[in-house]
């Protein structure tokens, strides 16, 4: 008797083994599905795009996961505030690898529609350089270059050019004003 209970107990245990083999191959299978599904919804030319976060961190973020944040006019002016404040503690410093430069002015077309400027216009340019008649030219981007003691901040008479405590130099809208004014009459602004 002991003898046919225990192949009860072992048939028992089998059966139960395969129910749950059964149901965990169900589920891998259903996880493989929707794993397929994810990845093939997945836009092909999805970018990650480099964030710098309210606490200072950079952070990648796919870009079809980046939506335009609606803000109120009280939040949106406490966030120009902090802006023009910059980061307190941090000091930013441009290097600019000259040798990766080769003259495709992406940065000035970039700058160009950043700002709004027509095709003449731009806020930075990129030159043509060779050091000696032996030596092979270069080209050097000549950009803003967020100075220690920016002079055209000095001169703005609309604030609209600025230096934050992190050492980035920022121009805003009201820029243009400036620059016709400086195109106009140089002394005004003496």
């Amino acid at each position: 008797m002991e003898n046919g209970t225990n192949d009860n107990s072992r048939r028992k245990f089998l059966k139960n083994m395969g129910a749950v083999v059964g149901v965990g191959a169900v589920v891998a299978g259903g996880a493989i599905v929707t794993g397929y599904h994810y990845e093939s919804t997945k836009s092909p030319d999805s970018k990650k795009i480099k964030v710098l976060a309210a606490d200072g961190t950079l952070i990648e973020v796919e870009s079809e996961h980046m939506h335009p944040v609606t803000t109120s006019s009280k939040e949106l002016s406490e966030l120009q505030e902090r802006g023009r404040a910059g980061l307190p503690g941090k000091k930013f410093v441009m290097v600019i690898d000259l040798a990766k430069c080769k003259n495709a002015r992406a940065c000035m077309a970039a700058c160009q529609g950043a700002h709004h400027l027509h095709p003449h216009q731009h806020h930075i340019n990129v030159l043509r350089m060779q050091d000696a008649e032996h030596t092979e030219p270069y080209f050097m981007p000549k950009p803003c270059y967020h100075c220690d003691n920016p002079p055209c901040t000095k001169v703005c008479p609309v604030d609209a050019t600025f230096k934050r405590q992190d050492g980035i130099v920022l121009s805003t809208g009201a820029s243009r004003f400036m620059l016709k004014a400086i195109k106009t009459d140089l002394t005004t602004l003496k």
